[in-house]
């Protein structure tokens, strides 16, 4: 895992807070991953995780009012035909 290497103490000026906090610097040893590793394939898998749930939410958000609008301009391309 990741292990702390360093402190800078009260060098952080973070929104909504009215001091200086301390920053964290870490470090990962890249030697302890699997030879296999991908850590392009991971991103690509976090990516398309991520893409899925907004746009289920996005559907699910959005369902009630689906039928109605399609409704609503079937009828109005319908009668703007008629005339």
């Amino acid at each position: 895992g990741f292990e702390r290497m360093s402190v800078l103490p009260k060098c952080a000026n973070l929104r909504d807070i009215d001091f200086l906090v301390d920053a964290y610097g870490y470090n990962f040893d890249l030697s302890k991953l699997p030879d296999d590793f991908d850590p392009v394939k991971l991103a690509q898998a976090a990516s398309k995780s991520r893409w899925l749930k907004d746009a289920s939410r996005r559907y699910a958000t959005a369902a009630p009012y689906l039928l109605p609008i399609a409704l609503a301009s079937l009828i109005a391309v319908t009668v703007m035909k008629l005339r």
